[in-house]
């Protein structure tokens, strides 16, 4: 028990932090305790909505639940399927709060749709029969979706796929793998997908071969349509060091879908390797290490649209060792991200920003009995930040297979954590929240004695903003958006102000200072106008104790103008006002109206 609170006493306060900069904030329950069987995974569009399934029983059959993620709140769990046991469900994300899902029920495949935070659309068969495993799914940032699972017919399996456009699934008729005859797609071999911005996907899977070793193969899906030739991803020898059995891919896509890359398990030398390769075209570069040359198992991979991000991999000596995917298309070599180490595999996951922030989540077995989740984030190029405790311990042991993770463009992430005992788990997500962007003030330098004050707001994709506004150092009110006028007349003369901008987690940013000067005064303005028949002259004479002149204008009454201080206009028969309007750069205005009469 010492134990215990000496290691709460270090990392909590890491999580608890004041809002000073983007900080991790502590678990929320997202559901539970409950009859909750395993945690099927997490995703967040760019845009920071999202959504987590997972399968929790009802009247005792498992089934496939959502949790939304809108605003930076994790909405109430809604059930997604019905009748026969759900054993595997998917999700992807993109902006917009479409959600593509997919799951496996009685061992035959069933995907649904949901748009712009709508109800779900009914859910389609994929698979035509049972027998399913092994279930994968990506959309792209165009809303197309595909996937991926491998298929028993009898003793062997094939790998198979579906693509969804709108709400609608098609199959693909024919199966991916190369050889029928050799098992494909099960255990470690099971089918991985990603899909480009354009709408098409690469899948990539395990597979047996002719000479008795498994192999990983990767093959591009255009539409419908598979691609004529599928590539061996796996390696003959690494290193000077002859190949064996290959398995346990991931797959990332850049949004031009010419680029890709394949992270996989190979036994090299008699030891366990993970390794990627780059796809470029329909050929697969020279590979590169992943593992810092350490015995290393069940790679993930994951990076932004521009192809850069991290990949990571669990070791055998139960430590998390991750390589960074640089600007270069190269990962840099690879180096340990956790610093505990743990009793079990840690099965790592990751998640990259538009940025090019790496999140890396893991599962920690602590010498102590304790189970817990870790996450550390590192910003680009540099070194990781603190590691922080992701989960509850009140809530009990992370399950097996118990932790996922998401990010969004600008770097909120989740981390959701499956705890407890069976028959009564909870589900919970902490969170790195990203502070707002910074307000940058838009007004004017003059204005009028209730001014109206004006800001761009900065980004923030986890709910509204409060702003709070400053003038000489007090504050005198608060807006919902990026315009204020304050509620009492300001003094003559020149005033200093700033915004605070305060997100839904209490975090504040600060704009810039700038200065603005009240000019209480109206223009002066004399008009003179003359007539001749149908032909007005209009002059004007102006002048201003404050901020100065900035504009005149003649209204000529027939829906003409003239920006100046003087003109000439012609009407035809009837009556008329004529308008003059001088305005100083406080935006204080003076007018003067005249009747005019033409005849015929």
């Amino acid at each position: 028990m010492p134990r215990l609170l000496a290691l709460l006493i270090v990392l909590l306060p890491l999580v608890l932090a004041p809002a000073a900069h983007a900080v991790w904030f502590p678990p929320e329950p997202i559901d539970g305790p409950a009859e909750i069987d395993a945690l099927g995974d997490v995703d967040l569009a760019r845009d920071g909505d999202g959504g987590v399934v997972y399968l929790k029983r009802d009247g005792g059959v498992p089934q496939v639940f959502l949790a939304r993620l809108r605003d930076g709140a994790w909405t109430p769990p809604e059930k997604l399927s019905t009748g026969a046991a759900v054993s595997e469900a998917a999700i992807a994300a993109v902006d917009g709060g479409r959600l593509a899902v997919a799951w496996i029920a009685g061992g035959e495949v069933f995907g649904t749709a949901i748009d712009g935070g709508g109800a779900p659309a009914p859910p389609t068969g994929l698979s035509g029969g049972a027998g399913a495993s092994g279930l994968a799914i990506d959309m792209g940032i165009n809303g197309a979706a595909y996937a991926v699972w491998a298929q028993a017919f009898g003793e062997n399996t094939d790998i198979r796929a579906a693509r969804l456009q709108g709400t609608s699934w098609a199959g693909i008729g024919s199966s991916l793998d190369v050889d029928g005859a050799q098992p494909a797609g099960t255990g470690a071999l099971r089918p991985r997908v990603a899909v480009s911005a354009e709408g098409n996907a690469v899948a990539t899977w395990g597979e047996g071969h002719a000479d008795g070793r498994t192999r990983v193969y990767g093959r591009r899906l255009t539409g419908l349509a598979l691609s004529a030739f599928p590539q061996d991803v796996s390696l003959s020898g690494f290193e000077g060091v002859a190949g064996g059995n290959a398995d346990s891919p991931d797959i990332d896509i850049e949004d031009d879908g010419s680029f890709a890359w394949v992270a996989f398990r190979q036994d090299i030398g008699g030891r366990s390797r993970t390794i990627a390769r780059r796809l470029v075209g329909s050929l697969f570069e020279a590979p590169e290490a992943i593992d810092g040359g350490a015995t290393a198992f069940e790679p993930r991979v994951d990076f932004n649209g521009r192809g850069i991000g991290e990949a990571v991999s669990g070791t055998a000596e139960n430590t998390v060792i991750g390589a960074y995917l640089d600007k270069f298309d190269h990962f840099q070599p690879g180096s340990r991200v956790d610093g505990t180490g743990s009793g079990a595999p840690p099965a790592p996951v990751v998640a990259t920003s538009e940025r090019g922030d790496a999140a890396v989540a893991w599962r920690v077995a602590g010498g102590d009995g304790i189970v817990s989740a870790r996450a550390r984030i590192k910003q680009g190029e540099d070194g990781f930040a603190e590691e922080v405790v992701a989960s509850r311990p009140e809530l009990g042991a992370v399950a097996e297979r118990g932790v996922a993770i998401g990010s969004d463009r600008s770097g909120n992430t989740a981390v959701v954590a499956l705890q407890g005992a069976a028959g009564a788990r909870s589900l919970v997500a902490a969170v790195y929240d990203r502070l707002p962007g910074r307000p940058v003030l838009t007004s004017s330098s003059n204005q009028g004695a209730r001014p109206r004050l004006k800001w761009s707001l900065g980004s923030e994709a986890w709910g509204p903003q409060r702003f709070e506004v400053f003038v000489d150092g007090r504050s005198i009110g608060t807006a919902e958006s990026g315009e204020f006028s304050p509620p009492r007349s300001l003094r003559k003369g020149l005033h200093r102000w700033y915004v605070t901008a305060t997100e839904r987690r209490g975090q504040v940013v600060r704009s810039r200072t700038r200065s603005f000067r009240v000019d209480p005064h109206r223009p002066r303005l004399s008009v003179s106008l003359v007539q001749r028949g149908r032909g007005v002259t209009v002059r004007s004479q102006t002048s201003d104790r404050g901020s100065g002149i900035r504009t005149v204008e003649i209204e000529w009454g027939d829906g003409r103008r003239t920006r100046r201080s003087r003109g000439s206009h012609r009407y035809r028969p009837g009556r008329y006002v004529v308008v003059v309007r001088a305005t100083d750069w406080a935006r204080n205005t003076t007018t003067r109206r005249i009747g005019v009469r033409v005849r015929r």
